[in-house]
């Protein structure tokens, strides 16, 4: 599995095009790919970025609206968390970015 090829592709299809983004698959399936690789870090490296990192693996995917794509995906998290009987979680850590 090309972890870095799976990441542009599942960003390509699900959140590229600004005015179809489908956050809910984008999120179903990087959680296919978290029971592959174990644990998946996602950041806003800069304006226009979302950084993925899985063990030494790191990838860059530029995107509009990165930050926005981001607080979606988070939000996205935080409900299937709640939905599992979770504790609540704090979305963006308790602040807003």
């Amino acid at each position: 599995m090309n972890f870095e090829k799976t990441i542009r592709d599942l960003a390509e299809a699900h959140l590229a095009d600004n005015h179809n983004v489908d956050g809910v698959r984008f999120v179903e399936e990087l959680l296919l790919l978290v029971s592959q690789v174990g644990q998946v870090r996602c950041s806003l490296p800069s304006d226009g970025k979302l950084r993925f990192e899985a063990s030494d693996r790191v990838v860059d995917v530029e995107l509009g609206r990165a930050k926005t794509k981001l607080r979606m995906l988070c939000a996205r998290l935080s409900v299937l968390l709640n939905e599992a009987g979770q504790e609540t979680m704090a979305v963006y850590g308790g602040r807003a970015f």
